[in-house]
């Protein structure tokens, strides 16, 4: 045994006394003289507190531990009167669930759109012990995953963490800063549901304080959300009304509204992607600045994006007086910008962006061993192979958990020949004296909500085989089955969708064409270049990044890999050629350096920070009015500017002093249409 080993070897014989007791159960005293890590603790405030903790530990990975008997044992009473402890059986392992091919397949997609987001491992574990054919491990390797990467928005772990106080009832607090700005600040939440919007999760629930129903980004959490005790709860406390339109939430997060029309004036030959499915209405015929520009028709249905879109346009686009609202919001937007630019950048020194270190818990190297035990009893022997794929283990970490494992069981000190006997018979593993657990457990309520969401995404992907989204369905309600009948009813705390925008259609004719690998030729407003191209290209995957939809293709005329923004794909046309896919890289993230791209030092407000992640930064810095500062790679200095207008103010460039004034020379420019009377 090792230090590093001990807490989960000790959590392990503490699952093993437990189900070894039957019904009867142990009592505390008796678990601490039996367990010499507890029997070691040097008062009764630690053991007590080590001793909670493994039981947590032990409900957190889906163990029905229940306490039976007195609250708290009494002082000279027998020890059969005292509190005990137990393992409901009844509830503790899964039931057989039988998955065709395509059940199988759609789950094995549930499990790919989770990638990246906190409830992965979940999702993982969950499915592994799920489906216990051997015929996942073929299915696994065979299956087709990698045409569809849109991915559910990244969260935290405070993800799954709400979703079991939304299950709970329970009442919340956590810190919260607005996008207003100023200090956090305190909430206390009734929660009632997740919702994806945009590339954000919110948190719908009714607030105590304000005794209002609000929304809540996740990634403006300054603190954990802490279960408040029901004795403490002050204020009003508000259910889920039965008829709350979570769509009106979604609405709300993303802007959207009902289409409409307007009409811009746009320079001649420029900002060609600002051009994409507009109607052309001829040229200007007035006298002013404008006269000879080309003027376009544009359907928009988010009025905040689209007004970002045409300021990032600069002074070759212009919204004319007759569309009042939407010409204020762009000239704010530049105003914005142009003020911010114009301040002096704070002093900061900025720091290297270490990479995360993802240190498995406690929690999860004791799920890891206990699946290991339930997989591997339920054949007899597992191979190593189907071990690391269905839990997603790397060969290290597997080799780590079958040295732990012949350390755990029954306690060797009062049980002799009660540990694990661990038989390597080289690809397979086989384990003795650990019948107690003779199949995976249940899955956790979490654990299943992420599977039943993921199956719910699976039947919404765009361009999906048709029995594909059948097959979702029917694992979905296999699932339910499978669960315990009191958390049946509690599948609706998470609320997703893939937010296609107005692609949708189109997302649904590149899928198509993704899947059954077919040329496409492609009419592309390139931003860089600001120009119309053809292209013919190998459709290998669809992305979403920073809220934008890429198709990652294989372009023939660069003979290199190429990413393609849905916004400015003009059109589209289906070839009669079929390609071999290429392998696309194993780094995560789109971006691609290409070796021209230069260093920029932007400042991220406090409303927009949480975007700074998906920019790379190689070094950052936080600013005291909860900014920040961040050094990036970025293609070129167009790019840099032209998104420092699209946010109006809440980006702004710090470095290099050059690009600085070119920005505050190009705000200008673009300003002059709207200012001039």
């Amino acid at each position: 045994m090792s230090e590093n080993t001990a807490s989960q070897e000790r959590i392990v014989s503490l699952l093993w006394l437990l189900l070894t007791a039957g019904r009867v159960g142990r009592t505390r005293e008796y678990l601490r003289g039996h367990i010499d890590a507890y029997a070691e603790q040097s008062s009764e405030d630690a053991f007590e507190r080590m001793f909670s903790r493994d039981k947590e530990t032990l409900r957190e990975i889906g163990i029905p531990l229940e306490t039976v008997g007195d609250a708290a044992p009494q002082k000279g009473t027998e020890e059969g009167e005292q509190t005990r402890y137990r393992v409901d059986r009844s509830r503790l392992t899964l039931p057989d669930v039988q998955f065709d091919d395509s059940e199988r397949l759609a789950l094995l997609r549930a499990r790919s759109l989770w990638e990246g987001t906190a409830a992965h491992g979940a999702v993982v574990r969950a499915l592994g012990r799920l489906d216990r054919e051997e015929l996942w491990l073929s299915a696994a390797e065979q299956a087709d995953l990698d045409t569809f990467g849109a991915r559910l928005a990244g969260a935290d772990r405070r993800l799954m963490q709400l979703e079991e106080q939304i299950r709970s009832g329970a009442v919340v607090t956590f810190g919260y800063r607005t996008a207003a700005g100023g200090d956090p600040a305190d909430r206390t939440v009734r929660p009632w549901l997740l919702l994806t919007a945009g590339s954000q999760w919110y948190l719908i629930g009714w607030d105590l304080d304000r005794q209002d129903q609000r929304m809540f980004r996740v990634t403006r959490f300054t603190s954990e959300p802490e279960s408040v005790p029901p004795g403490s709860v002050t204020g009003d406390v508000q259910e889920r009304p039965a008829d709350l339109d979570v769509h009106e939430f979604r609405r709300a997060a993303t802007g959207e509204t009902e289409p409409e029309n307007a009409r811009l004036l746009v320079a001649p030959g420029a900002v060609q992607w600002l051009r994409v499915g507009a109607r052309d209405l001829g040229p200007d015929p007035t006298s002013g600045p404008t006269h000879g520009w080309d003027q376009i028709c544009v359907e928009y249905s988010r009025p905040a994006e689209f007004a970002g879109q045409i300021a990032a346009a600069g002074a070759s686009a212009v919204v004319p007086s007759d569309h009042p609202d939407l010409r204020a919001d762009v000239h704010g937007l530049l105003q914005s910008a142009l003020t911010a630019q114009r301040q002096p950048p704070p002093r900061v020194k900025l720091h290297p962006v270490k990479p995360t270190r993802n240190r498995d818990s406690d929690r999860e190297k004791v799920a890891d061993l206990v699946d290991i035990v339930g997989l591997v009893n339920h054949r007899g022997r597992m191979s190593r192979t189907e071990l690391r794929e269905r839990l997603d283990l790397t060969s290290a970490k597997l080799d780590r958990c079958i040295r732990t494992l012949k350390y755990c069981g029954m306690p060797e000190r009062y049980f002799a020949g009660g540990q694990f006997e661990v038989i390597d018979h080289g690809e397979d593993i086989e384990i003795l004296n650990a019948g107690e657990l003779d199949r995976p457990i249940q899955l956790t309520t979490p654990e299943a909500h992420a599977l039943v969401v993921g199956l719910d995404l699976v039947a919404s992907v765009p361009g999906l085989d048709p029995s594909l989204v059948e097959a979702a369905r029917r694992a979905r309600v296999k699932i339910i089955q499978a669960l315990p009948t009191q958390t049946r009813g509690t599948a609706d705390a998470v609320h997703v969708g893939l937010d296609m925008g107005p692609h949708e259609d189109l997302v649904a004719d590149l899928h198509r064409a993704v899947q059954s690998r077919t040329v496409l030729e492609l009419t592309y407003h390139g931003a860089g270049r600001d120009e119309v191209t053809r292209r013919q290209v190998e459709p290998l995957r669809i992305e979403t990044q920073n809220g934008q939809l890429y198709l990652r293709a294989w372009c023939r005329q660069a003979q290199g890999l190429r990413n393609f923004r849905l916004d400015r794909i003009a059109g589209h046309r289906w070839t009669e050629h079929t390609f071999i896919p290429r392998p696309l890289p194993a780094a995560p993230g789109l971006f691609m350096a290409q070796g021209d791209e230069i260093a920029v030092t932007l400042r991220f407000g406090h409303r927009i920070k949480d975007l700074a992640n998906g920019f790379d930064p190689t070094s950052s810095a936080s600013l005291p009015d909860g900014s920040l500062v961040a050094e990036v790679q970025l293609s070129s200095p167009d790019y840099a500017i032209s998104t420092v207008a699209r946010h109006g103010g809440e980006l702004t460039i710090m470095a290099p002093t050059s690009l600085r004034k070119a920005a505050t020379e190009w705000l200008e420019d673009a300003l002059r249409p709207y200012t001039v009377t």
